[in-house]
C-alpha cells in the first residue's frame, strides 16, 4: 500500500450522512474539489465548515470511473477556504476500484 499523497483536482458530491456537531447539515450535498488523494484518505476544498467526525457518502469520477465512497472527516482548517482531511472508509462500495487506481500511479 502506497501512503503518497496526490495533488488532483476533480469534483466530488458529499453527502452529509450523520453529524454530530450540527445535524442541520444531514442528507445535504455539498459540492467540493479534492486538493490531494491518497488510497486511504483525501483533502477536499468544501467552502464550508465540516465538522471533525462528519460521516460523508462521495460521489467522484475520476478518469471516466465513478467512484462510490464513504468517509469520516478527520481534520479541517480553513486558510482561505474551508478544507477538511477524510478518511476513506475500507467498507466502502468502490474501494477495491479505488485503491486499484493507485497501482497505475495516477
Amino acid at each position: 500500500m502506497r501512503l503518497d499523497r496526490i495533488d488532483k483536482t476533480e469534483s466530488v458530491l458529499m453527502d452529509v450522512i450523520s453529524c454530530v456537531d450540527n445535524t442541520g447539515l444531514e442528507d445535504t450535498s455539498i459540492s467540493g474539489t479534492t486538493v490531494n488523494v491518497s488510497e486511504t484518505g483525501m483533502r477536499v476544498s468544501a467552502g464550508i465548515c465540516l465538522p471533525v467526525a462528519t460521516r460523508v457518502g462521495l460521489r467522484l469520477d475520476f478518469d471516466a470511473h465513478l467512484y462510490r465512497l464513504e468517509g469520516e472527516v478527520r481534520w479541517t482548517n480553513n486558510d482561505g477556504e474551508y478544507c477538511a482531511g477524510l478518511a476513506i472508509d475500507p467498507t466502502s462500495p468502490d474501494y477495491l476500484a479505488w485503491t486499484q487506481m493507485f497501482e497505475l500511479d495516477l
